[in-house]
């Protein structure tokens, strides 16, 4: 199975653009087809059982990760950078009172 896998990662390669967290089922299907695609022609004949192999192989390596949908992701990343907009206030605040403490103690 590892070298199945040393054999797939060269073939993903130009798809990295795509996180797989956000893979919908289409996108899943043109994988499939392409690693399929992507066979040497000796083994031509056997591309629809390794397409169904490369597809369930996809989706169950899928399954296994923690994923969230888009929405959900793009929520949490707003939520961070108010967050992290509120940290930077809130630091600039501290300085400016621990300054006037210092001036006035």
């Amino acid at each position: 199975m590892a070298e199945r896998l040393c054999f797939i990662i060269p073939v993903l390669r130009p798809l990295s653009s795509v996180p797989l967290a956000f893979m919908d089922p289409k996108q899943l299907e043109e994988l499939a087809a392409k690693l399929s695609q992507a066979l040497p022609p000796g083994i031509k004949g056997l591309r629809r059982e390794l397409q169904e192999n490369f597809r369930a192989i996809l989706r169950a390596n899928l399954d296994r990760l923690d994923l969230v949908s888009r929405e959900r992701f793009d929520t949490q990343a707003e939520l961070l950078a108010r967050t992290q907009a509120r940290l930077a206030a809130l630091e600039q605040r501290l300085a400016a009172l621990e300054g006037q403490a210092k001036r006035s103690g």
